[in-house]
């Protein structure tokens, strides 16, 4: 029987601790970057003239998820964002730096 104790397997992953909870602003930013990455994603889809459909096919994704990350219900995790634009023929970044820019989301000095 294993005798280890909850505290010491626990690593925590920071849910319970109230200091690495967003604030309400940094969640406004978050959901304003969902947002605008799901609108980048549809631009450049659409700019390929490519349906949803066929993009979703071509990563493979489910066209749900894809729905809901372009209509910024959801956040692309990194490896969707990397599935996406490999099957647009883009960089991350032609993603990610207009929409960024459109959040007004700056770097820490």
């Amino acid at each position: 029987m294993d005798h280890t104790s909850t505290a010491e397997t626990d690593l925590g992953d920071g849910l319970d601790d109230a200091a690495e909870q967003p604030d309400d602003e940094v969640a406004e930013q978050r959901r304003q970057l969902a947002e605008e990455l799901g609108l980048q994603i549809k631009v450049q889809r659409t700019a390929k003239k490519l349906t949803r459909v066929q993009l979703a096919a071509a990563i493979p994704m489910n066209l749900k998820t894809l729905q809901r990350i372009e209509n910024g219900d959801t956040a692309a995790n990194i490896n969707q964002l990397f599935d996406i634009c490999r099957a647009l023929d883009i960089a991350p970044s032609d993603l990610i730096n207009p929409a960024e820019k459109k959040v007004g989301i700056k770097g820490r000095e």
